[in-house]
């Protein structure tokens, strides 16, 4: 009877481990997408592609680092790059190219999140002019920041897809969106 209780109590923990493990979710996870924005101070349209890596050793917990590439393109042709007196300089566009290395966490509700990042960012700007010559607008690191919330959509092959709406940049924010593939299984 000894032998009973005990292979039954073993029967019983292997059932309990095995409904425990398809619960669980991803420890780890990397994510890829687009990224497209509206920046608020030049008031032109912003767009890139990030990079995301997720540990969650918690279920309402997770800790990020994200790698992010954004371009600004702003019209500028009727700005007149020259002083008075002199022939006018004109310019068609203005590149403000970001690409930023983070680190934040993200706290969980469900399938609903709210996170936020800090790292640094170097930004490089440039100028095409009028006549086809490239104008060097400089180059700056500093402080990136991004704050955002997003919905996950469960996969049956236990990936996940998620869109997140926020805030990001360095010195000139820009308000926007990704939709991110996160592989889990690797």
């Amino acid at each position: 009877m000894k032998h009973l209780y005990t292979m039954l109590a073993l029967l019983l923990s292997t059932v309990s481990i095995k409904a425990q493990m398809q619960t669980e979710l991803p420890v780890h996870s990397i994510g890829a997408g687009p990224l497209v924005g509206y920046n608020l101070d030049s008031k032109s349209l912003a767009y890139g592609a990030g990079l995301l890596y997720e540990f969650r050793p918690f279920k309402k917990v997770g800790f990020i680092s994200a790698f992010s590439y954004e371009r600004t393109q702003t019209d500028i042709s009727d700005f007149n790059f020259a002083g008075p007196g002199v022939a006018p300089v004109f310019a068609d566009n203005v590149y403000d190219d970001v690409y930023s290395l983070s680190i934040g966490a993200r706290y969980y509700m469900k399938d609903f999140y709210i996170g936020g990042t800090a790292g640094v960012g170097y930004n490089k700007i440039k100028t095409t002019l009028m006549d086809g010559r490239v104008s060097d607008g400089g180059e700056i690191y500093g402080f990136y920041k991004s704050i955002g919330a997003g919905y996950q959509f469960a996969l049956k092959n236990k990936d996940i897809i998620e869109a997140e709406v926020g805030a990001f940049g360095m010195q000139q924010m820009k308000i926007g969106g990704t939709v991110r593939y996160k592989f889990t299984r690797f």
